[in-house]
Order: C-alpha cells, then sequence, then structure tokens
C-alpha cells in the first residue's frame, strides 16, 4: 500500500514530498484538529525559517485515483531537536480557543446563541441541531468561545435534563461548524478481514480500536464497517478519532469507536 501514494506536505513557503514521520489527528468533538509531523534539519535552516503562525498543507493519496485527503492549518508549534525538527499544526477551529468574548444574552434559544458564539470566532456555522431551549440568561466574560459552547451544553444537560453526551461541535468537510447528534456524511469506510484490517481490538462496553492500511479521506464522526471474520463480526459505527499516520515506518489509520461522553 505504501507504493503508489502521494503526500504533498506544504510548511510556510517549503514544499516536501517525502515525509519522515507525520500523523494527523481527528477526533470528534475535539477542538480543532492536529497535524504532527517531523522533518529532518540538519543545519536548523528550516526551524529558523518557520514561525508560528505560518499555513501548513498536507495533501496524500494514491496515484490510482483513489480517495485523497486534504487538511490545512496554521503552525503553533516548532521544536528542534538535534537533527530534526517537530512542527504542530491546528485546524481553523482553533479560533474558538484563542477568540474570547464578553456577551449577554437573555430569553435567547441555545441554537440562536450558538449560531453567534460561533460567528464571533469568525467561523460560518453549519448544521446546529441541538437541543433547542429558551434560556433565561446567560453571561460571557472574557471567555474563549470554546468554553462558552460547552457552557450551553452544560445548562442544556443540567437545567433542562437533555443527554448532551454525543451533542458535540466539529467542522465538516466543507468548512463550517456543526453541534448535534448526526454523522460526518461520506460513504462508509470498509475494514475488512483478507483486505485492508490490520487489526481489530474490542475493549468491552461496545468500545475498540480498528488499525487498517492507510485510508485517506476518512475523519471523524464518519461511519465505519468492520468485517472481522475472526471474530465473526460484522459491525457499524461512528467513527470518534481518526489517525492517519505516515511514515517510512509505514502509512495506516487508526480509528476508535464507543461511548460518547460529551464534553464532561
Amino acid at each position: 500500500m505504501i507504493t503508489g501514494l502521494n503526500i504533498n506536505l506544504t510548511v510556510g513557503s517549503w514544499t516536501v514530498q517525502r515525509l519522515p514521520w507525520g500523523e494527523l489527528r481527528l477526533e470528534r468533538g475535539a477542538v480543532a484538529g492536529r497535524l504532527i509531523f517531523e522533518l529532518p534539519d540538519p543545519q536548523g535552516e528550516l526551524s529558523r525559517a518557520l514561525r508560528n503562525g505560518d499555513p501548513a498543507g498536507l495533501f496524500f493519496g494514491y496515484r490510482d485515483e483513489g480517495p485523497s485527503q486534504y487538511w490545512s492549518g496554521k503552525i503553533t508549534e516548532i521544536k528542534g531537536a538535534g537533527q530534526t525538527v517537530k512542527v504542530t499544526a491546528l485546524s481553523p477551529e482553533k479560533a474558538l480557543i484563542y477568540t474570547k468574548v464578553t456577551e449577554c444574552f437573555h430569553k435567547e434559544s441555545s441554537r440562536q446563541v450558538v449560531r453567534r458564539l460561533i460567528a464571533l470566532a469568525g467561523l460560518a456555522p453549519g448544521r446546529l441541531e441541538g437541543p433547542d431551549e429558551t434560556i433565561p440568561h446567560l453571561v460571557f466574560s472574557g471567555q474563549p468561545v470554546y468554553d462558552c459552547l460547552r457552557q450551553v451544553n452544560a445548562t442544556l444537560e443540567r437545567v433542562y435534563e437533555h443527554d448532551m453526551a454525543a451533542q458535540v461541535y466539529w467542522q465538516g468537510r466543507d468548512g463550517r461548524l456543526n453541534w448535534g447528534d448526526f454523522d460526518e456524511p461520506g460513504p462508509r469506510a470498509v475494514f475488512a478481514a483478507g483486505d485492508n484490517l490490520i487489526s481489530h481490538d474490542p475493549r468491552g462496553d461496545d468500545e475498540g480500536q480498528v488499525t487498517g492500511f492507510l485510508f485517506p479521506g476518512l475523519t471523524h464522526s464518519q461511519q465505519i464497517i468492520i468485517r472481522d471474520a475472526r471474530r465473526g463480526l460484522e459491525i457499524t459505527k461512528r467513527a470518534l478519532s481518526v489517525r492517519h499516520q505516515l511514515g517510512a515506518k509505514g502509512n495506516l489509520t487508526v480509528v476508535t469507536y464507543g461511548k460518547e461522553k460529551g464534553y464532561a
């Protein structure tokens, strides 16, 4: 599966087509997607050239016109370590962390509050399908938008007794921020024994982890199908986290599934 794979990494003004190691981490309900990678830097040239806030983009896919994936974000951390440099970048949802708001809402619907908070972070609202309740009073004072959104969820759970475990926020493929207990649209990824399934580790209580050959295009909140012939299982699950691992030691996709815990 390594043969026939295209990888293109842009970082600052640099373009890299051979990536020694990198991992794209996508998690349902997390504040942002995260790309971490290491590059050779024996002279320290790359460490000196890069700055926090520089753009980073990763494209990977198969040359036979199979599925592909593109991710973009901005650098948040640069660490030079001997002969290499380690870089971390976050996706645009990081604005939810860094944007602080002071707002007062009086007798507003929860969906309107969420819509307003997303707009204040400079993001576009997508499907907002969380519980719609009229909240008598909400005050935010210099708080990150992400904390405000979590406070909305906590209010709906404590005061209105909604089950908020799966009512999470995430940026969809269309770039819009969603809220609710529903799936990211797209074809179901199939991990099947004898094809692309490497290992399946059920962990009880309907939770588990599946590892397969690299599956470009897969993100969290999508439905996956696991065909585990050894255990006689065929199950369909929502991907709670997806890690695409790229590099000289192999190209893999690791997915976890199970019970959602919300923001508690």
